[in-house]
């Protein structure tokens, strides 16, 4: 992956009622100092793209049926509850959307 290309992340978490949630937000990858970042509009600062994701971005299938705002490539991660986290919380700066 090139810097600027354009990543859709795919977050899923479970609802009130135990369904799926997805949200997609779509962004551009950039790296600096050799981290990678998701650089997206309205969500603030940019997220960090940890190495142990990048083996998990996968190119985004030509009949994926859902528009992508031009993203080459999709990355999917699971949201759960802070009580369901074993281990420390990272803060993203990401916001559910209401």
């Amino acid at each position: 992956m090139n810097e600027g290309t354009r990543l859709a992340l795919l977050l899923w978490a479970k609802d009130e009622h135990g369904e799926d949630d997805v949200v997609m937000i779509v962004g551009d990858l950039i790296e600096k100092d050799g981290v990678h970042f998701l650089l997206f509009d309205g969500q603030g600062s940019p997220l960090e793209i940890r190495d142990e994701w990048i083996e998990r971005i996968r190119p985004t299938p030509p009949d994926f049926g859902v528009d992508v705002d031009g993203a080459k490539f999709l990355l999917s991660l699971s949201v759960g509850k802070s009580e369901d986290i074993d281990g420390p919380l990272e803060k993203t700066g990401l916001r559910w959307p209401e």
